[in-house]
């Protein structure tokens, strides 16, 4: 089997392996895993050691990234969000229900699954209500571990196919769960001072919370997951990126690398480019995933920010499509990149159940064999 572990994950990150490439995915939805059952898959793939382990931010209930030697992120479970949590049924019928999720926000669901939610109000508007809700992120750092937390700790650092992940909710992500986008973007307007609130006090937060988690597990990379952009461009201008998010992310960095974290990943769907230079600023030195039809070309990238690891790109709409636009993606993105470092192939956003078990694997072993 072709070498495709944590150590070729690192080494390529850091630029110190340029010959070859590893292969990571984010992960699969659950509709995925059921198409790639009936055309192969085992179902008797041995259980997650993560599985329904208390925290756990994707739920992983078979070991399917040893099976298929890919590489994914095994992010540590750490309860970052309100205690207690605020998740609870208001109303229900047959088909749908109003629900709060664990953030307090409140939208309408169907039962099946078969749409997405309905979000109807949240529980941030003024300052008022920002005191309050922070009073949730209050107490001891072993409360937001599981109670085997300690049991965990050697697993998490001896397995080989997980890359060890600190989850961070990031500058832009965090207000916009409990806010709202429109309701956000209106406050970098009107309520600036409730902007740099709640920031600067979820800093301090994670300035609590991290330090213990991070020195029991060795953590590969940070990663901040953002989700600030669609396919035009930034939600937020550049502009206020550099006010108000900036100086918060060099913080936010500095003290990943004080825990002896320099791998920091910031994750973000949509077009963005125009915030490269401002991740990058910032302390930032990775960025995923490069969603292909908003524009990003990994393959451009690498030339215009040498020294950025870039994680993604690769167009699963194509892989969808079979061996042969399978290579014709492929030899159109990685030639060029090959012998540079700092990239990881990656879909562009989870595997979706349009790519067919075989189709995948032929995927996987062009990347993993591309040099060879």
């Amino acid at each position: 089997m072709v070498q495709n572990d944590r150590q070729l994950f690192r080494d390529i990150y850091d630029f110190k392996c340029k010959d070859r490439f590893c292969l990571y995915e984010q992960g699969l939805w659950p509709e995925t895993y059921e198409r790639w059952y009936g055309e192969g898959l085992s179902r008797s793939i041995p259980r997650h050691f993560l599985e329904g382990v208390e925290n756990a931010i994707v739920a992983q209930t078979t070991d399917v990234y040893s099976q298929l030697n890919i590489l994914y992120p095994c992010y540590l479970p750490i309860h970052y969000q309100a205690m207690p949590s605020q998740a609870k049924t208001l109303e229900e019928d047959t088909e749908t229900a109003v629900i709060q999720d664990a953030w307090g926000t409140t939208l309408k669901i169907r039962k099946d699954g078969r749409s997405l939610p309905q979000y109807l109000d949240w529980p941030v508007k003024t300052m008022a209500d920002w005191e309050r809700y922070n009073a949730f992120f209050e107490g001891t750092v072993e409360v937001r571990l599981p109670k085997n937390w300690s049991g965990l700790t050697a697993s998490i650092r001896t397995q080989t196919q997980g890359i060890v992940t600190l989850h961070c909710i990031g500058m832009f992500a965090f207000p916009r769960e409990i806010m709202g986008v429109e309701n956000l973007l209106m406050a970098f307007y009107d309520r600036p001072e409730l902007i740099e609130k709640m920031l600067d006090d979820r800093l301090e937060f994670y300035f609590r919370l991290y330090e213990k988690p991070a020195a029991a597990t060795q953590p590969d990379i940070a990663f901040i997951w953002e989700d600030m952009s669609y396919m035009q461009g930034p939600l937020l201008s550049p502009e206020f990126c550099r006010k108000y998010l900036l100086p918060r992310y060099k913080r936010l960095t500095a003290y990943f690398r004080d825990l002896g974290i320099h791998r920091i990943v910031v994750d973000s769907d949509g077009d963005v480019r125009k915030l490269i230079p401002i991740w990058r600023e910032a302390g930032i030195n990775g960025i995923l995933p490069f969603e292909v039809k908003a524009g990003n070309n990994v393959e451009e990238l690498v030339r215009q920010w040498p020294d950025m690891v870039f994680i993604g790109g690769i167009d699963k709409h194509q892989v969808a499509l079979g061996e042969t636009a399978i290579d014709a993606e492929l030899n159109k993105r990685l030639p060029s990149i090959l012998g540079r470092g700092g990239y990881i192939p990656s879909l562009d956003h989870w595997i979706p159940p349009d790519i067919g078990f075989s189709d995948f694997c032929c995927y996987r072993d062009r990347v993993l064999n591309f040099n060879r």
